[in-house]
C-alpha cells in the first residue's frame, strides 16, 4: 500500500514541473516558515557552482561522515530515484518516510499557495522536503547543492557555515546571464556575511567576480588551487591514486574512486573545505577520516564504467565543460582510441558546442532521446553532428547501446554514454535488461 500511494504523490509531485523554473527564494521561504524553519536546526555547507559541486558534495559528505559526523546530502536531479536526493548517513530516504515527508509538506505548500495565488514548484517542493527530512533525522550538518545559480535558487534560504563554490563556466544562459561573469555573479548569490568561501580553480573571469564578491561580502576566501597541491600518481578508468599536501597537512597517497582530471580538482576542493569547516564548525576531521572517506565515497554517473570489455563509460556531462573534461579523461585514459558516443541531450544546452568537445576522427555518434519533455529530438543532434563531422545515426537507449557494443569490438574502440543526467539516470535503470 505504501508503493502504491507514494506513487500517486509523487506523480501529483513531478506534474509541478509543469510550471517550470521560477527563480526566486520567496516561496521556498513561506513553506519553510510554516514548518518552523527546519533548515536552521543544523549546520549547513552550501556549495554552488556550474561543474563539480555535486561531486564536490559527495566527497565531503563521505569524508566528514567517516569523522563520525550524522550527515545529511540533498543533491539534484536524481538519477533513478527520487529518494536519491535525500540522504541521511549516506543512505536514501525510505519510501515509507518519503510518503509521510511529502505529504506533510503538501498540507503546507497548499496553505501556502491559497495564501499567494502561486503554487510551488517541483525543485522549491522538493527543497522544503529536504531540509524537513534532515530536522527529522536529526542530523548534524546538510551538504545542500544548490539548483542552478545561486542568487535566486530554492535553497539560498540556508544560513550555511561554509560557502563553496566550483568551477564556473557557461549554463543556463537563459536564466543566468550570456557571459562567464554574470553567471558568476549569480553563483556568488550564495555568499554570506561572516561565512567563509572556499573556491575550486576556474577561469580567471570568474574567479574574478569571486575574489570582488568575498570582499564586498567580507568573508574569508580560501581558493583551494592556492591552498593545496597534488600530483596524480596513477590514473585508470577504475580509479586513480592522488598524492596531496595543503598548507595545513600532508595527507599522503588518496584512493579515489572517481575518474578524470576533473575530479582531482574537486578533491582538492572538499579536502580544503573540510579544513576550513573543521575551524569554523568545531569539527574533528583527521587524515584517516580523509583518506577513509575519499576511499569510500560514491557517484553514480560520473565517469562510471559500465562495461569494461569493450569499454562503456557512462557520464552525465550536460555542458560544454563537462564534454571538455569528459574529452580530456578518455585521451589521458584511452589515447588513440576512437570513440563511440550515445548523446541525448536538453534543449537548454548547447548541442554544437558538447559535442565539438570530442575527437570525431574515427568515431561514431548515436543520437538518442531524453526522458524529457526537454529532449532534443535525435533529428535535430544528428543534423549538427553531421555537420562538424561526426558519423551520426538517429536511434533508441536499447538499440545505441547494443550496436556501440559491437562497434567496439569491430573498431576497437571505446563507448560513452553523455549528454543528460536524465539519460544516465534512465540507462542505470535499465542497464542490466538492455545490456545482460
Amino acid at each position: 500500500m505504501v508503493g502504491k500511494d507514494l506513487n500517486a504523490t509523487l506523480e501529483r509531485l513531478y506534474r509541478r514541473r509543469s510550471l517550470g523554473i521560477r527563480p526566486g527564494i520567496e516561496m521556498t521561504a513561506a513553506i519553510l516558515d510554516r514548518l518552523d524553519a527546519p533548515q536552521d536546526a543544523y549546520n549547513v555547507v552550501h556549495i554552488a557552482g556550474t561543474n563539480g559541486k555535486g561531486s564536490v558534495a559527495a566527497m565531503l559528505e563521505s569524508v566528514l561522515r567517516s569523522a563520525g559526523v550524522r550527515t545529511a546530502l540533498y543533491t539534484s536531479p536524481h538519477l533513478v530515484a527520487f529518494n536519491e536526493r535525500f540522504r541521511v548517513n549516506g543512505e536514501a530516504i525510505q519510501d515509507a518516510g518519503l510518503r509521510d515527508l511529502l505529504d506533510a509538506v503538501e498540507e503546507h505548500a497548499a496553505a501556502v499557495a491559497r495564501q499567494t495565488g502561486r503554487e510551488s514548484t517541483f525543485f522549491e517542493y522538493a527543497t522544503v522536503a529536504a531540509f524537513e527530512h534532515f530536522r527529522r533525522e536529526n542530523v548534524d550538518l546538510a551538504v545542500i547543492e544548490t539548483g542552478m545559480g545561486g542568487r535566486l535558487d530554492a535553497t539560498n534560504v540556508v544560513k550555511p557555515v561554509l560557502t563553496i563554490i566550483t568551477r564556473i563556466g557557461m549554463d543556463h544562459t537563459m536564466y543566468l546571464g550570456d557571459t562567464v561573469e554574470l553567471i558568476a555573479q549569480e553563483k556568488c548569490g550564495i555568499i554570506k556575511p561572516g561565512c567563509p568561501l572556499v573556491s575550486a580553480g576556474m577561469d580567471d573571469d570568474a574567479l574574478g567576480v569571486v575574489v570582488r564578491s568575498a570582499a564586498a561580502a567580507g568573508v574569508t576566501h580560501v581558493h583551494a588551487p592556492e591552498a593545496a597541491s597534488v600530483r596524480v600518481k596513477s590514473a585508470s578508468w577504475l580509479g586513480q591514486k592522488i598524492e596531496i599536501e595543503t598548507q595545513q597537512a600532508g595527507y599522503g597517497t588518496l584512493e579515489l574512486p572517481l575518474v578524470g582530471r576533473h575530479q582531482v580538482e574537486n578533491l582538492a576542493t572538499s579536502i580544503v573545505a573540510a579544513e576550513v569547516l573543521s575551524s569554523v564548525a568545531g569539527l574533528s576531521v583527521d587524515k584517516e577520516h580523509v583518506k577513509a572517506g575519499i576511499a569510500a565515497v560514491r557517484w553514480l554517473g560520473r565517469c562510471q564504467v559500465l562495461r569494461e570489455e569493450p569499454l562503456l563509460v557512462l557520464d552525465g556531462a550536460h555542458n560544454a565543460g563537462g564534454a571538455r573534461a569528459l574529452a580530456r579523461t578518455f585521451a589521458r585514459l584511452s589515447p588513440g582510441c576512437p570513440l563511440g558516443i550515445v548523446v541525448g541531450m536538453c534543449d537548454d544546452k548547447d548541442v554544437r558546442e558538447f559535442l565539438a568537445a570530442f575527437p570525431r576522427a574515427g568515431g561514431k555518434l548515436w543520437a538518442v532521446p531524453v526522458p524529457s519533455e526537454r529532449s532534443v529530438a535525435p533529428r535535430d543532434m544528428c543534423d549538427v553532428a553531421r555537420r562538424l563531422g561526426w558519423e551520426a545515426t538517429e536511434s533508441d537507449v536499447a538499440s545505441a547501446l547494443r550496436e556501440t557494443r559491437e562497434w567496439c569490438v569491430a573498431t576497437g574502440g571505446v563507448g560513452c554514454v553523455t549528454g543528460s543526467l536524465f539519460l544516465a539516470g534512465q540507462v542505470l535503470g535499465e542497464w542490466l535488461t538492455v545490456d545482460g
